[in-house]
């Protein structure tokens, strides 16, 4: 994940909750098929497109806080041949988020 940007976003210390988001685009490094020590996606395999994920949860200030959201990954260019390959198997909607955060002790 490579983000693009800070995360923006609402903290309602009154009504306890946060709702941000962060932007990032999905970069795949390297692909190693059955081991071999090739690369078959290259160097510039990444999303089309950005990809806005939503977060948002209560926040707990005496403990941990749990955020959570649903984004859609786009499809990936620049793999070389195996571009349409990837784009069968990874992209789609309703991925999921979960962080859980806690104060520094």
């Amino acid at each position: 994940m490579v983000p693009i940007g800070p995360v923006t976003g609402v903290l309602k210390l009154a009504k306890g909750k946060v709702k941000v988001i962060s932007v990032f685009n999905i970069d795949i490094l390297y692909v190693h098929p059955l081991g071999i020590p090739i690369n078959v996606v290259g160097g510039d395999c990444a999303t089309a497109m950005p990809i806005a994920l939503p977060i948002k949860g209560p926040i707990n200030l005496a403990g941990s806080s749990t955020f959570s959201g649903i984004y859609t990954i786009p499809d990936f260019r620049h793999c070389e041949l195996n571009t349409l390959l990837i784009n069968a198997l990874i992209p789609g909607p309703n991925n999921t988020f979960t962080a859980v955060f806690s104060p520094a002790s």
